[in-house]
C-alpha cells in the first residue's frame, strides 16, 4: 500500500513550504505538474510537444493531458512507496481522473491536507514572489531575497535587477480558463447530486481514514 498525499491550497498558501517536511517524514517523493510539464517539453516527450503548443498560446493543457503525465510519472521507481500529489488535483474532473488512475492498482488518496491563508496574506507573498526558471528555486522580494537583487534607496527592489515575466498575458488568460471551468463544473452539479456525493465521501473518507491509522500504526509497530 502507498502512501498517497495530495495538498490542496491555492498559490502562495505554502505547499511548496510543507511538502519538504513531508518528504523527510515519509520519505516520498514531491510531484508538481508545473515541473512534470516543463520536464516533459525540454525532453520532447510525446505529452510535452502536445503541451508546449497550449502553454506558448497561453491555454490551459486539457486535464487529460495532465492527468497521462501524472500516471507516468507515478509509474516510476521513486515513486514506489508513494507519492506527494502538489497542485493536482485542482479541478472536480481532476479529481475524478485521479480516482480513475488510482483505482486501476486499488489504490486511494491515503492523506489530504488543505492549507488556508488569508486573501491579504497570499496577496503580500504572491506579489513578492520572484521565480528562478532555470532551476525552479523560488525567492520573495521580503521573506527569501535573491543575492541578485538590488534595493533603491527607499528600500524597494530595483527593477533593472529583475525580469518581468514575458507571458504574464498568457497566464492571466489561462487564469480565467481555469475560473470559468470551475464555475461551469459547480454549476453543473444538481443540489440532490452534490449531497449524495457529500454523504458519499464521509463514509468512505470515514473508511480510508481507519484504514491509513491502521497501516501507519503497523508501520510505527514494524
Amino acid at each position: 500500500m502507498r502512501d498517497i498525499i495530495v495538498l490542496i491550497g491555492p498559490p502562495g498558501a505554502g505547499k511548496g513550504t510543507v511538502a519538504p517536511i513531508i518528504i523527510q517524514k515519509t520519505g516520498v517523493p514531491q510531484l508538481s505538474t508545473g515541473q512534470m510539464l516543463r520536464a516533459a517539453v525540454k525532453a520532447g516527450t510525446t505529452i510535452g510537444k502536445q503541451a508546449q503548443g497550449l502553454m506558448a498560446k497561453g491555454k490551459l493543457v486539457p486535464d487529460e493531458i495532465v492527468a497521462r503525465l501524472v500516471k507516468e510519472r507515478t509509474e516510476q521507481r521513486d515513486c514506489s512507496r508513494g507519492f506527494i500529489l502538489d497542485g493536482f488535483p485542482r479541478t472536480i474532473n481532476q479529481a475524478k481522473l485521479l480516482a480513475k488512475i488510482l483505482e486501476e492498482n486499488n489504490e486511494y488518496v491515503t492523506l489530504a491536507i488543505e492549507i488556508r491563508v488569508p486573501d491579504s496574506v497570499l496577496e503580500t507573498r504572491i506579489c513578492g514572489r520572484w521565480m528562478h526558471k532555470a532551476s525552479g528555486r523560488s525567492y520573495h522580494v521580503t521573506f527569501s531575497p535573491p543575492k541578485s537583487m538590488k534595493l533603491l534607496s527607499n528600500g524597494k527592489p530595483d527593477v533593472k535587477t529583475m525580469k518581468d515575466d514575458k507571458t504574464v498575458i498568457q497566464i492571466q488568460r489561462r487564469a480565467r480558463e481555469r475560473d470559468s471551468k470551475r464555475e461551469s463544473e459547480t454549476e453543473s452539479e444538481s443540489v440532490g447530486g452534490k449531497q449524495e456525493r457529500e454523504r458519499e465521501c464521509e463514509r468512505k473518507g470515514e473508511r480510508m481514514g481507519n484504514r491509513a491509522i491502521r497501516d501507519y500504526s503497523q508501520k510505527e509497530r514494524d
